[in-house]
């Protein structure tokens, strides 16, 4: 047993590195022998820089240049009327087809931008009464800086140049408290057999996982991701405290059962859209945009479609986005950790299962509403009599109501996880591992994709030409109507649907159609066809089954997950390592995430997280024509400009295996600076093969982190941290790749 303790100390000796520079002072206080406690607090101040300019790389393409898309027949970014150049002009503008739901974090910080200012307090209290310890504490913090923050839109045409930040996203980086721990535990005896128990919010420990945290073992605490981007803030308080009553018991000498069932469901706390560290500016908003670059920020809804589209539709391309709704239910959440330790080889082992609701939010959506037209019509005149003259008559349907899509983030419910892990020494070193096996993950869906699947049925079935016999049809009418022709008027009336209260209004609207029309003779018009404008994998891969209106539409699919974490941890003394350090503290890290039943690329792609995300089918400039969902049932000759997709995208989604490592090394050197304490650290992360599926992303192939600082002990209540952390690699899969940062943090403890 004294040699597990040893092992155990050893492990946590080198996390501890990261933890804390120095030692808890606290309060302590004494009502009787049997009653005492104490008053721990620390307070820490800090502040960080933005140290690289933004790369257009990771930002909108009409956010890079406001003026890139129009409005018109010819300077939009897509052709209702088969003009490739307008769709190439997008392709070969600078910026992220994919960022305008992503890039608002590089837009409101600039290079030497002050990105964090912090003032945190973390207090707790505890006492001891008899054989019960209760605990109570948290965090508070404030930001001044990005409390009161002013957004900045570099494409103002359809908002002002700068907005103040909403109250949620400014709650979630400019001001907010944590929960500690509240929890009341002790131990007692029942038939003769030893007990613990623990009611309350509490940190629960489980697996052999530090540096690769994101689908381990230790799922029941989920992570504060805020905090990390806080400066000075120890690596222990990222993790929240979950309500939960822990039962343990020992059944022999060598083993020890944990019996955990989880009192409410907690979530993953990530910085809010357009904070610095952000990575999906739709978190903590009201709405989001349906765009792969060609249309532009509009957060009111009062763009319209371009060209054409705008004198038949009232839609917008900017719909509702639902934080709240896909939130799961606090029960139903429950597992046991099995600890045995084999003195004959001396290792202990961990056995797990776990039942959980997600921590981490997926992109779900409803569907739209259904579009007047009727999946048989194909004609144009027969399509205005269904929608009462469309937009030309203030009575009529909406052809393509686009913006009646919702986005929600949703929390699947009921994840198992079952794990093995072990610790153990060899020579000098301390070596843990961990496996994981999860039989139903859900990973995110290529975005996308859930996005084309949403709108389908806001578009007819088949094409409606608006070319020269329609212009012929309704110009007789119009003329007849003009000239006071009775029979016209009735005949304009009946093909709106007998709906005709402003007969001056709608004949102005539909002679602005014609007019269209009429002005670029030989380029016929066409409300493209759903399955040429949007084709949608996941809808092939679910059944084919036509998307229904406002149909939930999950954005993920549960697979078979493995994952594999090794850690090594070294201490050496001053007389082991030649850099003069009093002592180093190494911890290595091998990690990898493996699918087992990965769909083929061609039938289902998965989220990789890249700003530059298109579509994997075809393309409106002619590319992958081989990759449209239907396969051979594709929709023959469709005239290609009329996809949404501007291009084939071939790469950026998630890989059935990733793998990376990452290092820490702690050094210290005591009365190294004018009698103070130095500990520099250095942290290297590299992701060497693959993509992992997210949102539990681990791995991103090419990315390279680091962060370089010290420790400045200047008292033993008293210390300091200078730092630097930067990113390199990863290409637009990598969010981070532009955001290196530095800072300092000053931490009192008492």
């Amino acid at each position: 047993m004294q040699n597990r303790t040893f092992r155990r100390h050893l492990i946590w000796l080198g996390i501890a590195g990261m933890v804390a520079s120095v030692p808890a002072q606290a309060f302590r206080f004494e009502i009787n022998d049997d009653t005492y406690g104490e008053f721990k607090n620390q307070v820490l101040i800090g502040a960080s820089w933005r140290m690289q300019r933004p790369s257009d790389s990771l930002i909108d393409k009409n956010n890079v240049n406001p003026n890139l898309c129009g409005f018109g027949t010819d300077d939009a970014c897509m052709s209702f009327n088969g003009n490739p150049a307008l769709n190439q002009k997008l392709i070969d503008a600078p910026g992220a087809f994919f960022g305008a739901n992503k890039d608002d974090g590089n837009l409101n910080y600039d290079r030497g931008d002050i990105v964090a200012s912090v003032f945190k307090l973390t207090s707790e209290v505890s006492l001891t009464w008899g054989e019960w310890v209760f605990k109570a504490g948290g965090t508070a913090f404030i930001d001044p800086k990005n409390y009161h923050f002013d957004e900045t839109h570099p494409d103002t045409n359809f908002q002002p140049a700068t907005t103040r930040r909403n109250h949620d996203v400014e709650r979630n980086v400019g001001y907010d408290f944590q929960i500690g721990n509240l929890m009341a535990s002790r131990p007692f005896e029942l038939f003769n057999h030893d007990f613990s128990i623990a009611i309350g919010y509490q940190t629960i420990r489980w697996g052999e996982s530090t540096l690769v945290a994101l689908n381990s073992i230790s799922e029941i605490n989920a992570p504060d991701a805020r905090f990390l981007y806080h400066p000075g803030t120890p690596i222990a308080a990222v993790f929240q405290t979950t309500p939960a009553v822990v039962l343990s018991t020992p059944l022999t000498d060598d083993i020890n059962i944990d019996l955990v069932y989880q009192l409410a469901w907690r979530k993953v706390q990530v910085p809010k859209g357009g904070s610095f560290f952000a990575l999906f500016d739709v978190i903590g908003r009201d709405t989001a945009l349906l765009s792969l670059g060609q249309f532009h920020e509009d957060p009111d809804g009062l763009q319209r479609l371009p060209s054409i589209g705008a004198n038949i539709s009232n839609s917008s391309t900017t719909v509702a986005m639902d934080n709240k709704g896909g939130e799961p239910r606090d029960s139903g959440q429950f597992g046991t950790k099995v600890t045995w330790y084999n003195a004959d080889i001396g290792t202990e082992f961990g056995f797990y299962a776990l039942n959980y609701h997600s921590r981490l939010p997926y992109l779900s959506m409803f569907a739209a509403d259904a579009s007047c037209i009727s999946d048989t019509t194909t004609d144009a005149i027969t399509a205005l009599a269904e929608c009462q003259g469309m937009k030309a008559n203030p009575d009529g349907l909406e052809p393509v109501p686009l913006d009646t899509a919702k986005f929600v983030l949703d929390y699947p419910e009921n994840i198992q996880m079952y794990g093995v892990s072990f610790n153990t020494t060899a020579g000098k070193w301390s070596l843990a591992g961990e496996v994981s096996y999860r039989p139903n993950l859900p990973a995110q869906i290529h975005a996308p994709d859930i996005v084309f699947a949403g709108v389908q049925p806001a578009l007819p079935m088949n094409e409606l030409v608006l070319g020269l016999g329609t212009v012929g049809q309704l110009g007789g009418i119009l003329q007849g109507v003009l000239s006071g022709d009775t029979l016209a008027l009735q005949n304009l009336t009946g093909l709106l649907g007998g709906t005709l209260a402003n007969p001056g209004a709608v004949v102005g609207n539909l002679l602005s159609i014609v007019g269209a029309v009429a002005g670029n003779l030989g380029n016929d018009f066409a409300l493209p066809p759903r399955d040429v404008a949007v084709p949608s994998f996941v809808r092939e891969y679910r059944g084919g089954a036509a998307i229904q209106p406002n149909q939930f539409i999950p954005g993920y699919e549960r697979l078979k997950v493995m994952q594999f974490d090794f850690t090594g941890i070294r201490i050496l003394s001053s007389t082991e390592n030649p850099i003069g350090a009093d002592q180093i503290q190494f911890i290595g890290e091998v990690g990898a995430t493996w699918v087992l039943n990965m769909p083929d690329r061609n039938r289902l792609q998965f989220e990789g997280m890249d700003f530059n995300n298109t579509h994997y089918g075809p393309g409106a400039d002619g590319t992958g024509e081989q990759f449209h969902p239907q396969g051979a049932n594709a929709p023959a000759n469709p005239t290609v400009t009329q996809r949404l997709n501007p291009t084939h995208q071939s790469t950026g989604f998630a890989d059935a295996f990733a793998a990376g490592y990452r290092f820490l090394i702690f050094m210290e050197y005591n009365n190294a600076l004018f009698g103070k304490t130095l500990k520099p650290q250095i942290l290297w992360s590299h992701d060497l093969t693959g993509i992992s599926i997210a949102p539990m992303q681990n791995f991103v192939q090419g990315t390279k982190l680091w962060q370089v600082g010290t420790h400045i002990e200047l008292t033993q209540d008293l210390t300091a941290l200078v730092f630097y952390q930067g990113w390199t690699g990863g290409g637009t899969n990598q969010t981070y790749r532009d955001k290196d940062f530095a800072g300092f943090a000053v931490q009192y403890t008492f």
